[in-house]
């Protein structure tokens, strides 16, 4: 959960998934992983898991 600095007051963050965030976008899998992060319309990272849902690939793109 994180503070709501508008009306100084909690928001819930269901299942503990923060989606969006000022300009950053989060897109999750079923299992709570992160998959992909979107900042503004710029940038953008893909995560990928292993079937132990570890780490063991991260991609960074960019539009200039």
């Amino acid at each position: 959960n994180r503070l709501n600095f508008n009306t100084s007051r909690f928001d819930r963050v269901k299942d503990n998934r923060l989606k969006k965030w000022s300009n950053h976008e989060y897109k999750y899998d079923a299992w709570g992983n992160l998959v992909e992060k979107i900042v503004g319309i710029v940038r953008w990272q893909t995560f990928t898991y292993d079937s132990e849902n570890r780490l063991v690939k991260t991609e960074t793109m960019a539009n200039s």
